[in-house]
């Protein structure tokens, strides 16, 4: 019993603390439901006024001296909206532009502004975009117009020299907004010009607005501190997409072609060989975007100028060319291309003067390919053999470059781009490359490489050569000690021929074990052997002639290693002038003309350097003070005063409109009537039906090759197709009675 007893007690006890923690629960909900919200210091901005009917006003709390004042005068229309724009903006509700009357003469006469709440919500429509339920769909939207009728009135003085107020109701029905959503207003979303600015830049790279949202923000400390929302950001795109809209293009183009004072600079010195080959889905016309590409003096890419065509017709290509020839006034060397007939027609109609040659083909040893069998018909297009006598011949011979190009744009432009948008994004790639130019200048000038011998010819060369260059001719000057052997020397009418023996280090492919030479089999065990050479290294010493039999020098442009070693051997300390072409030395582009720019309707840059200019030193000065609070505040106060002081210096100065905003951001005036239409459409086949490229044989046979057999019940056999496109004629096909399933 006193166990039993004790238990009871026990539950008696825990049902009484329950109770108890249930009365406090109670009392506090009591409490927190007869509670009232409390506004603290920042947020008590009105006073609450009751009316008859049970309905509240509500008057902004703020300084007499910065109310509106009936009978105040006013110089300017402007300066009315400014004057209640301000008293708004301290009373934390937002203005609405409404009626103004004019004279014939175009003077305003009365001008009125209002709450943005006033008026009264419209009756609910119809959703319309949905036929199955335009009768009894409705519109979910939110209502902001709650009928009120605080406002501001005024009209011109008698002396038509000023505006007067002559009514102002200072009254809402409505609350205001607290601070902590002051920047949620639709004044304060509105997006400045950096912001602008800043999505039209990576715009540039392929980065959509709301991402360029998320980078402003997180640069700007946080979402709360940047005021414009990502749908502002979506809006300005799309506004800026339909300002330009049919004003795309000033005529309707069906070819364009396009290149710069520096790309002209660039054609000048690297323009002996070019390779140019077309992509595609580079904009939303599916115009072809073919560009011009050489090879500048760090051995990389330089971009000579780009084409975008309507369709890949020799006539179009004829065009292009020729636009090119009228551009740049002479014709290069060599043309490197793929193998398409309307280019080569091209060229040979207009570069007449150049030699043209296709992409070098690595074979395969499927001898029975129909592909490969034409490619051999036409072989002296395309092996070097063949072109080993036209100077500087071994630039350019795979399709490496071309391809490395067309990788190089697909970073900054998209499927969807309009033209103007699309040369925007042209011109941030070009500025991207001729930064990495100005990188290796930089690196060319201060930074001195290790010197491998201590022959004079080396430290000469790398006065002379870029970088890059200097790094391929020294592994050539060390390998004198190593590689290369004079054998025998013979004199005959005054030119000296010197015998060169090269030990070469050949790598084997280890991918392919084993070499068949008929019915032997070879199994390979060593990754590279040594293989002997030999060159002869012919020389005129009455006019310095050098000349190799491996062609190094008419086909790259700089002496081979044999030569080097005959200059050696004969005493020679420095490389003779005629042998350093211009287009491998250092400086022999002009800094300014690289950074010269015209974007954002700003010649030069200038504006773009000033903004980067005050951007740098404003965050320099706030990481300086980032400690001292004091300090930092009064830094910041100093920067409202300069603002200020500006505007008062200039007070003629108005706030851009949205289309001249767009104007600005765009770098060009759209004209105020269109005389012509966008580009139409192109179907090339690089963006054929669906967007796809149309595929090849071969292709076509691995995909067939790929797919599951199947019972054709037309042939009775297991293969890849089905009754629908078997290829059988209808003579051909079994009869149930002597139809047998098989496989093959």
């Amino acid at each position: 019993m006193t166990e039993e007893g004790g238990d009871s007690n026990d539950i008696r006890s825990t049902y009484d603390e329950i109770d108890e923690e249930d009365e406090v629960f109670r009392s506090d909900y009591t409490d927190i439901d007869s509670m009232h919200y409390v506004k603290d210091a920042d947020s008590d901005i009105c006073e609450e006024i009751e009316l008859s009917d049970g309905t509240f006003n509500y008057k902004p709390l703020v300084d007499e001296s910065e109310k509106p004042k009936i009978g105040s005068e006013y110089s300017t229309i402007d300066k009315c909206i400014e004057m209640y724009a301000k008293y708004a903006e301290k009373s934390r509700f937002t203005i609405r532009k409404s009626t103004q009357e004019k004279l014939k003469s175009g003077i305003p006469v009365r001008k009125y502004l209002l709450c943005n709440k006033e008026g009264l919500p419209k009756g609910v429509n119809k959703d319309t975009m949905i036929e199955e339920t335009s009768e009894n769909q409705i519109r979910t939207g939110s209502i902001i117009r709650t009928g009120c009728l605080a406002r501001a009135k005024f009209k011109i003085n008698v002396t038509h020299t000023g505006y007067v107020l002559y009514e102002f109701e200072e009254a809402h029905n409505h609350t205001f907004v607290p601070k902590a959503y002051r920047n949620l207003t639709k004044k304060r979303k509105q997006m400045s010009h950096p912001e602008q600015i800043f999505v039209q830049q990576l715009g540039s790279t392929i980065i959509e607005a709301t991402r360029a949202h998320h980078l402003y923000a997180s640069t700007h400390g946080g979402y709360e501190l940047v005021n414009a929302t990502e749908t502002e950001y979506q809006n300005h795109k799309r506004d800026l997409n339909v300002h330009i809209g049919d004003g795309d293009s000033q005529i309707q183009l069906s070819a364009l072609f396009w290149a710069d004072e520096m790309s002209k600079y660039n054609y000048k010195e690297f323009g002996d060989t070019i390779s140019f080959d077309a992509t595609f889905r580079t904009n939303k016309y599916n115009m072809v975007f073919v560009p011009f590409t050489g090879i500048d003096n760090h051995r990389k890419c330089v971009t000579f100028g780009v084409g975008m065509l309507s369709n890949e017709t020799t006539k179009s290509y004829k065009w292009l060319l020729t636009s090119f020839l009228m551009a740049f006034h002479k014709q290069p060397r060599l043309v490197v291309t793929d193998q398409d007939p309307a280019m080569r027609n091209a060229i040979a109609f207009v570069f007449n003067e150049s030699t043209h040659r296709l992409y070098f083909v690595q074979s395969t040893d499927n001898r029975e390919n129909k592909w490969l069998s034409d490619m051999y018909n036409i072989r002296n297009r395309w092996i070097p053999a063949y072109f080993k006598d036209v100077e500087l011949c071994g630039l350019m011979r795979t399709t490496s470059r071309s391809e490395s190009e067309n990788s190089f744009f697909s970073n900054f432009t998209s499927g969807g781009s309009t033209l103007i948008n699309f040369m925007m994004c042209f011109e941030a790639a070009m500025e991207r490359q001729r930064h990495r130019q100005e990188i290796l200048d930089d690196s060319t000038m201060q930074k001195i490489p290790r010197f491998k011998t201590k022959l004079p010819i080396e430290r000469y060369a790398q006065k002379k050569y870029t970088k890059t260059m200097f790094t391929l001719i020294q592994e050539r000057i060390n390998s004198l000690f190593y590689d290369c052997h004079r054998l025998a020397e013979s004199l005959d009418n005054g030119i000296e021929t010197v015998t060169i023996k090269e030990i070469r280090e050949i790598k084997v492919n280890t991918s392919r074990k084993k070499y068949n030479f008929g019915e032997t089999s070879v199994q390979n065990k060593r990754n590279q052997t040594k293989k002997e050479l030999r060159f002869k290294v012919s020389t005129d010493k009455s006019d310095g002639l050098v000349i190799c039999s491996c062609m190094n020098f008419a086909r790259f442009g700089f002496l081979c290693r044999h030569i080097f070693c005959v200059l050696k051997g004969n005493g020679v300390e420095i490389i003779p002038d005629k042998y350093i072409l211009k287009r491998w030395k250092r400086d022999i582009l002009p800094p300014h003309i690289r950074r010269k720019r015209q974007m954002f309707g700003f010649e030069g840059g200038r504006y773009m350097e000033c903004s980067a200019t005050v951007y740098s030193a404003v965050e320099y000065c706030l990481n300086l003070l980032a400690k001292d609070e004091g300090k930092l505040i009064e830094f910041v106060e100093n920067v409202k005063r300069l603002k200020t002081e500006v505007e008062e210096a200039n007070p003629n100065a108005k706030q851009l409109s949205k289309k001249e905003m767009f104007n600005l951001v765009l770098g060009v005036e759209k004209p105020e009537v269109n005389t012509v239409k966008n580009p139409e459409p192109c179907s090339n086949k690089g963006n054929a039906s669906g967007g796809q490229r149309k595929k090849s044989e071969i292709e076509k046979l691995r995909e067939h090759m790929k797919k599951h057999r199947r019972l054709c019940k037309k042939c009775v056999k297991y293969r890849r197709h089905d009754s629908r496109n078997c290829p059988k004629k209808p003579d051909e096909i079994p009869t149930d009675s002597d139809s047998t399933v098989v496989s093959d």
